[in-house]
């Protein structure tokens, strides 16, 4: 089986932005921790959960 070192090695360099934007994408849906769907203005009201959405929300934007 071919490393993955060797599999990168051999794309082109289209090929290798492509892969690199999607394991970005895929580990900072892995790092993502607070779903939408959470956040409500009673959970917002603990101090620990608000500074979570907001660390959230700067690292989504620095992102774009």
């Amino acid at each position: 089986m071919e490393s993955i070192e060797e599999m990168i090695r051999g794309l082109d360099d289209r090929q290798l932005e492509v892969l690199a934007s999607e394991a970005g994408r895929a580990l900072r849906e892995r790092s993502r921790k607070i779903d939408i769907n959470e956040i409500t203005a009673e959970r917002m009201r603990d101090p620990q959960f608000a500074a979570a959405v907001r660390a959230e929300v700067e690292r989504t934007l620095r992102e774009c």
